[in-house]
């Protein structure tokens, strides 16, 4: 069993999926760590006020952003399915499609943040409401930004596709600091931000016509498919912000100030694991549709992702275990230490976590939604439970990883049977085209 075990994990380090996992795993935790930065410097120079104003533009992107997520996982899907087949026109033509109608998109969303940006700014309380304006900026460059990287992603130019988010990470520390400091305020945060996923754009644009034809093909798509691939993911998308975030507001809504900081700890500490295993997903997306598309077996890619999340997770479970104390003391510092008793529990329930999110992206690129009911199902009544049971934080912490072990079990029905179309010629038919 040892020797199978150190082959399986020699094989893995040899694959590429090793090596593409560890160029987006390094850009990922390169950009969270410019983020933080960002931020560290933002608060030291805006002050309490002002900052307090960024963040809640912030999340209101975070928010507004969801759809573009679904978007771009579709595009995923389309462009491995389309590089798959070798089909570089219809790539060049899903690239244009895509450029074409975010950048409509975008101009509808600046347009409407001048239109609004007045009752808005009334509503946040905002020192300046043209604020709201620089938010929509920010919010338009980031529809079509991340959409079009999502080619990049489809086709597994994963060291262009990292070299893109790394533009975009550094520009935002580079400008929107460095604006900050000029004197521009919220605003010039804002601009910065605006501007990095602008160059980052330009960059990830000229990749793509560089590599396909700017001749204009049909592209032509059966809507039915497509909307159905939309309706999947964008339900699945649902679960899985359910899963993940409806324990913190009903804790905080449940319990007194004190426990819900001691959760909140609880939660940050626990949620490395998701954060560490995070990338695990956009390399699995990409390949497993591929392998679909090809009429090869899927499964390896999917025991791959398995064996990563193992490798990444039993070391900090195994820190979580032995020194939960010194983890939540890092994290959180010494005023958390009650948390520590929580946090191997909830560490594996984010693990647990991690791994639904990896089966759900896996059986999203063979286009099957087998998993959609019990998962949505689970996800309502996590927090259904928990709004009945929370007589003690351990009560939730239990019902999360019980929730989230559940959902994963229930993910796995039918995880290794897969489908092929062949056209009349022999080649693969991808399952979202006519």
């Amino acid at each position: 069993m040892k020797h199978t075990c150190r082959r399986l994990i020699r094989r893995f380090l040899r694959s590429d999926f090793a090596r593409h996992g560890a160029i987006v795993f390094a850009s990922s935790m390169t950009v969270n760590a410019l983020n933080y930065i960002l931020h560290v410097l933002l608060t030291r120079r805006l002050g309490v006020d002002s900052y307090g104003e960024l963040y809640a533009l912030l999340a209101a992107l975070t928010l507004f952003s969801v759809p573009t997520t679904v978007f771009t996982m579709i595009v995923v899907r389309y462009a491995a399915e389309f590089h798959a087949l070798g089909d570089v026109a219809r790539l060049g033509a899903l690239s244009r499609w895509i450029l074409r109608r975010t950048v409509l998109v975008a101009l509808a969303l600046i347009v409407l943040g001048a239109l609004l940006q007045a009752p808005i700014g009334a509503y946040l309380r905002l020192h300046d409401p043209r604020s709201v304006l620089f938010t929509a900026f920010v919010l338009a460059f980031s529809v079509v930004g991340p959409v079009i990287r999502g080619v990049l992603q489809g086709i597994q130019a994963f060291r262009e596709f990292a070299f893109s988010t790394l533009i975009e990470g550094f520009g935002r520390v580079l400008l929107g600091v460095g604006l900050v400091y000029a004197g521009f305020g919220v605003n010039g945060a804002l601009a910065g931000q605006a501007c990095a996923i602008l160059v980052a754009l330009a960059y990830t644009w000229f990749v793509l016509r560089r590599n396909f034809p700017s001749a204009a093909d049909e592209l032509r798509i059966d809507l039915r498919r497509l909307a159905q691939t939309t309706t999947g993911v964008a339900t699945a998308m649902l679960a899985l912000s359910i899963l993940n975030s409806s324990d913190l507001l009903l804790v905080k809504h449940f319990f007194s100030p004190y426990d819900a900081g001691l959760y909140s700890a609880v939660s940050l500490v626990g949620k490395v694991l998701l954060f560490v295993v995070g990338f695990i997903p956009t390399i699995v997306l990409p390949k497993a549709t591929a392998r679909v598309t090809r009429g090869e077996s899927p499964v390896g890619v999917l025991v791959q992702a398995a064996v990563a999340i193992a490798i990444l997770c039993c070391g900090g479970l195994a820190v979580l275990y032995f020194e939960p104390a010194l983890a939540v003391r890092i994290m959180s510092g010494r005023d958390f230490l009650e948390a520590a008793p929580y946090v191997f529990s909830y560490g594996f329930a984010m693990a647990t976590l991690g791994a639904l999110t990896a089966v759900v992206n896996y059986k999203i690129g063979l286009h099957r939604f087998d998993f959609l009911a019990p998962v949505i199902l689970i996800a309502l009544l996590e927090p259904l439970v928990i709004s009945i049971f929370h007589a003690t934080l351990w009560q939730v912490v239990r019902i999360v990883l019980i929730g989230n072990v559940a959902a994963l079990c229930m993910s796995l029905y039918r995880l290794t049977s897969f489908a092929t179309v062949r056209l009349s010629h022999g080649t693969q038919q991808p399952s979202v085209l006519t």
